[in-house]
This record gives C-alpha cells, sequence and structure tokens, in this order.
C-alpha cells in the first residue's frame, strides 16, 4: 500500500495489452493467503513448542517431588537406624556411672561425662539433618529459651579439645561478660536455641583449629553489643590464616 510497494510493483507486473489490474489484484491476493497460511504455521509451531516445554517442567517437577519423598524416607530410616545405637551407648554409660559393673573412679567419671556429651552432640547433628527437610518445607522447628552462655561454653569445650590438642593449640575460653567499658560480669543467659547456638560454636571453633597452625592460639569470649544492648556478642577468635577479603561476604551463606 506503500509508495514504494507501488513503485516495485509497477517494475515487476507488466499487465497483457487489456488486461487492466485484475491479474495483479489476484497476486496480490495470493500473496496475502501465503503469508496468512505461513504466520498461521508458525503460531502452530511456536503453540507445540510451548505445550512440549510445559510437558517437560511438569515431568521434571514430578521427578523433583519423588526425589524428595524417597530423600525424606531416607533421612527418616536412616535416623531411626543412628538413633538405636545412640541410645544404647546412653544406656551403657548410665549403667557404668551408677557403678553396676564396679566402683568408678573420678576419672573414669570425667571420661563418662565427656562421652555422654559426645553421645547427645551427635544425636543432635542427626536430628539437624532432618531439620533440613523442614527447612525446605518452611517448617523448621526452634526451641528458644534463656540459655546460661557459661553453661553452652562448658558443653563445647570437651567437643572440641580433642582437635586443639592434636594441633598443639591454646586455647581459652572467658565466659564472663566484658562490658564495653572495660568491665568484667559474669555471662548472662541469653535468648536461644541452645543446640543450634552450640552448633554454630563448635563449627566455628572446628575451623579455627583447622586452618591454625600448630603452636597458634584460639580464644572465645563473650561481649556486650555495642550497637544493640540487648544483644551479646560470642566472638572465636584465632592466630590462623583468617579469611580472604573476597569471601567475607559469602561465609554465611
Amino acid at each position: 500500500t506503500g509508495v514504494l510497494e507501488d513503485t516495485v510493483w509497477d517494475l515487476l507486473w507488466q499487465p497483457m495489452p487489456g488486461e487492466g489490474t485484475h491479474g495483479r489484484d489476484i497476486v496480490v491476493h495470493a500473496v496475502e493467503v501465503t503469508a496468512q497460511a505461513q504466520a498461521r504455521a508458525e503460531s502452530e509451531r511456536l503453540r507445540a513448542e510451548a505445550e512440549a516445554a510445559r510437558a517437560a517442567a511438569e515431568q521434571a517437577r514430578a521427578e523433583a517431588e519423588r526425589a524428595n519423598r524417597a530423600k525424606s524416607d531416607f533421612l527418616a530410616v536412616m535416623s531411626h537406624e543412628l538413633r538405636t545405637p545412640l541410645n544404647a551407648i546412653q544406656g551403657y554409660v548410665q549403667l557404668l556411672d551408677m557403678g553396676v559393673h564396679g566402683p568408678v573412679t573420678p576419672p573414669q567419671r570425667d571420661a563418662l561425662v565427656r562421652i555422654t556429651r559426645a553421645q547427645r552432640h551427635l544425636l543432635t547433628l542427626i536430628n539437624d539433618v532432618l531439620n533440613f527437610a523442614r527447612i525446605e518445607s518452611g517448617r523448621a522447628e526452634y526451641d528458644v529459651r534463656a540459655v546460661p552462655l557459661a553453661e553452652a561454653l562448658a558443653d563445647v569445650r570437651p567437643l572440641i579439645e580433642p582437635q586443639l590438642a592434636a594441633r598443639a593449640l591454646d586455647f581459652s575460653v572467658t565466659a564472663a561478660l566484658r562490658e564495653p567499658d572495660g568491665r568484667t560480669l559474669p555471662a548472662p543467659a541469653a535468648w536461644a536455641d541452645r543446640e543450634k547456638l552450640q552448633q554454630v560454636l563448635l563449627n566455628l571453633l572446628s575451623n579455627a583449629a583447622k586452618f591454625t597452625a600448630p603452636g597458634g592460639r584460639v580464644t572465645v569470649d563473650v561481649v556486650a553489643d555495642p550497637a544493640d544492648a540487648a544483644r551479646l556478642l560470642v566472638r572465636v577468635a584465632d592466630t590462623g590464616i583468617g579469611i580472604p577479603a573476597d569471601k567475607l561476604d559469602a561465609i554465611f551463606d
């Protein structure tokens, strides 16, 4: 319909004598019909591709759901199988502590306490594995209560001491609260999930032990957060290699 199109037709179309524009109209109509057929075919092709993609996505979703159910079933069975021997360990430790098999010396009793703590920690790790499924579904549960920080730190210490001793690392824990002005007060209780708090501390201490050269030092202390009077900071420091600057933003992912 534009000037350019008319010019092209004038150049390409040479009507027979007496034919007028009828032949040209037929060609124009044929071109329009062909274009419509091509557009319809292209639309059908795109629709077919979209339906195929939708079917593939639905199949992938179904397979992912099956895999997730299989994972949940596996975790449930695994947790049951692991809890059984752990409960047996706890039972035998209690029998030994009661003196059923003979008198228990103070060093032996101290070893039994350490075994009990390790058993409870391993049981906590098993429960944490199960919590991954709950986290994915948005159903993670927290047992938040007042946690005496001195007790939480004392429970973590026996679990990390073997790693520290193996690398001859000096380890110190200051459970007292250090105020910004330098005063030292007994560490209060923190509002937290005790098991998860201890797991975080154990992870930090394990990393400190792993990346600190033999003969180094690892310290833990408690300070008041200068930016928030209602919050406490439990700090883990070491003389190790530190964290690269380009990894600082990702360490809590």
